[in-house]
């Protein structure tokens, strides 16, 4: 491929230099003048960028013989490869690559923020399995969104590139799209030592996969769970209350919770507070009303007060009873100071 690229090229007058440097690999001709093109590889993909201004008045033919270079250059061999163009010219080279073997890329299509994503197109070969890719993408990112929003102890964040870190309990772990030999793979990362790799061909084996580590999650956190409870999200909860309140006033708050609910049902009910703002009701300044499944906390924060009532229909009258006890009480200490 190089040689037969070195070769054409010299025929047009210029000559060849390829360079790599890291992800990214190069090719300049020189001759009448300088032309560079490139590369860069990414998770999955990489993106050429050519500037058509430079090539304008290079035949279509050539301009398909560099590009097929890239596509089969060593750091660009598993990956699709997307082609940028850019420049005044690029329109016109866009109308005849595509009468030839390419498509565009809709914007729509391109979901790596890592990528310029304006004037894409990709070989037609290669367009299929593109649009596969980036649906089993969507499904997987859809899936870890479900069970965020199923078990509000789930927290998903994306790492780096396509990588997602998921946070349940204590543990930790990385989710990562990847693609071998022309098929889409999901890493889940080590498992006793060894890679977990999972074959994916459809939405089904997506969710068999993710269902299934989860559980597997679980599994492993059950006995910590039961033996050491976290604390993490009771103390993120209680921090969104009052920032400085002393351990001692955490350990009753957490104490009055724990009369009515398990540990874990402690920490599911602070990390529903802290990431749905729709389970909170205002009732008064720093007098709060949180609802979580088939109950209600009432929190006043002055002086510290924390009720469980079930959420049934005598709720509001338990409410307003323990408001007015916490507000007789207030006078009551009042009137005790002045005397």
């Amino acid at each position: 491929m190089k040689k037969k690229l070195k070769e054409r090229m010299k025929e047009l007058g210029y000559t060849v230099k390829f360079a790599e440097m890291q992800n990214n690999a190069y090719m300049e001709l020189y001759g009448e003048k300088w032309i560079q093109f490139s590369s860069e590889s990414f998770p999955l993909l990489s993106q050429m960028r050519i500037d058509c201004d430079q090539i304008n008045e290079m035949a279509v033919e050539d301009i398909e013989l560099i590009i097929h270079y890239f596509k089969h250059h060593s750091k660009n061999k598993q990956n699709f490869l997307l082609i940028r163009l850019e420049g005044k010219y690029a329109d016109g080279l866009k109308k005849k690559l595509l009468k030839r073997t390419f498509k565009t890329v809709s914007n729509q299509k391109i979901l790596f923020y890592y990528l310029k994503k304006n004037g894409n197109i990709i070989h037609s070969h290669d367009a299929e399995a593109f649009d596969q890719l980036i649906d089993h993408i969507l499904e997987i990112k859809n899936k870890l969104v479900e069970k965020e929003k199923q078990n509000p102890l789930v927290e998903v964040s994306m790492i780096s590139a396509l990588t997602y870190q998921i946070r349940l309990h204590d543990f930790v772990g990385n989710l990562t799209p990847t693609r071998r030999e022309n098929e889409m793979y999901i890493d889940f990362g080590k498992r006793d030592g060894e890679k977990a790799m999972k074959k994916i061909r459809n939405h089904t084996d997506i969710e068999t996969y993710i269902d299934a580590w989860f559980e597997e999650i679980e599994k492993s956190q059950r006995v910590k769970n039961i033996l050491s409870p976290s604390k993490k999200f009771f103390d993120q909860w209680i921090n969104m209350i009052k920032w400085d309140m002393e351990q001692t006033k955490k350990d009753e708050v957490y104490e009055t919770l724990l009369a009515h609910f398990s540990p874990l049902e402690v920490e599911s009910f602070s990390a529903t507070c802290v990431k749905r703002k729709q389970t909170k009701t205002v009732l008064d300044y720093e007098e709060w009303l949180f609802q979580y499944e088939k109950k209600a906390v009432l929190v006043i924060k002055n002086p510290l007060n924390v009720h469980v009532f079930e959420k049934n229909d005598e709720l509001e009258e338990n409410v307003l009873e323990a408001l007015l006890q916490v507000k007789k009480d207030k006078i009551k200490q009042k009137f005790k100071d002045i005397s």
